[in-house]
């Protein structure tokens, strides 16, 4: 018997880890953002100051609490009689899928049964495609994402090689930006045929997330996304229940709970109307 055993990858790390994780005690986040008061010149002596109009000063960012869950039923003769871990390897599979997850949910969460997504953000500036809807990517497009993005946001996000500040898109998209010719005709690459694997666009490291499609590529500084963790992943086993006794299972439970959100509008711009 081959003890070994084949598992399908699953592309994690690209987005999470790169975020603010917040530790919370309340399954709602009643949070404050703050703008940027201005000052003015060339007040007289002797006339009064205009006060600066704290209308839109104070506003909510608000964010509410979802769970993420998992579970599998596992014969026990099944797991007595196999040669491998079999729990160990599905709870780390599992672990894998919750990795995954949360990069899904943090380029592109719809923000109403789980967190929202930088794709999803509510006031990012869309740009259009320089080809037109539909059209390949071009260095206009990169060049565009990444200077609608002010150069405050950029500092503090750091400046390559070490930056917060990531292209988002699917391999799909990067493939294509890797592949744009100098000229029609000319077999040379825009971006070289160099470092075609560095995963990186103008100095920017580029990641790669699959859940919002070809047509959507974005520029943002994921410092600004924050996330805010209920619960990190839990997992149980259940045994020896009336109903798992009855039929001989074991039942895998994994819950946590997370929410977040892009906390600045200006933090990012996207395309959505790209090559699909």
């Amino acid at each position: 018997f081959d003890a070994a055993y084949i598992l399908t990858p699953l592309l994690t790390g690209q987005l999470f880890p790169f975020v603010d994780v917040r530790n919370v005690m309340r399954r709602r986040i009643e949070g404050t953002k703050f703008a940027n008061p201005t000052m003015g010149w060339g007040t007289a002596e002797g006339t009064g100051i205009t006060p600066y109009t704290t209308d839109a000063f104070i506003s909510a960012f608000d964010n509410s609490i979802w769970p993420i869950t998992g579970a599998m039923e596992i014969g026990r003769d099944f797991q007595s009689d196999s040669p491998l871990d079999i729990g160990g390897i599905v709870t780390d599979r599992y672990g894998q899928a919750f990795r995954q997850e949360m990069d899904n949910v943090i380029a592109n969460g719809n923000g109403t049964n789980r967190p929202e997504g930088l794709f999803v953000a509510s006031g990012v500036t869309t740009n259009t495609s320089a080809g037109g809807s539909g059209a390949d990517p071009t260095p206009g497009d990169y060049e565009g994402l990444m200077h609608g993005v002010g150069l405050a946001f950029l500092q503090e996000a750091g400046l390559p090689p070490n930056s917060r500040a990531v292209f988002l898109s699917t391999q799909t998209s990067y493939q294509r930006s890797r592949g744009i010719k100098i000229a029609s005709g000319d077999e040379r690459r825009f971006f070289g045929r160099d470092g075609q694997m560095s995963y990186r666009t103008y100095d920017f490291r580029h990641a790669i997330n699959a859940s919002a499609g070809n047509a959507k590529l974005g520029f943002f500084c994921l410092n600004r996304y924050t996330m805010y963790r209920r619960q990190g992943l839990e997992v149980r086993i259940v045994r020896d229940d009336r109903t798992g006794a009855l039929a001989n299972t074991d039942m895998l439970v994994l819950r946590a709970r997370f929410g977040g959100a892009l906390n600045h509008s200006n933090a990012g711009m996207k395309i959505e109307d790209a090559k699909a």
